[in-house]
């Protein structure tokens, strides 16, 4: 009997390890989103962000 305990343990262990990487790759990646990392962009964020923390601390 703990034979077959044994046995059912390492398959269940070696069919886990062989699943997971293949379940983990055929998900579709998320599309990438441009999310304008110049630094103009960044000044103008910073920018927006700023002139929104002043209306509502203003408030």
């Amino acid at each position: 009997m703990k034979t077959f305990v044994k046995t059912n343990i390492v398959l269940l262990l070696t069919a886990l390890s062989l699943s997971l990487p293949i379940v983990g790759c055929s998900s579709t990646p998320q599309p990438q989103v441009d999310q304008g990392n110049s630094a103009d962009s960044q000044r103008s964020n910073a920018k927006q962000a700023q002139d929104e923390l002043s209306r509502e601390t203003s408030k």
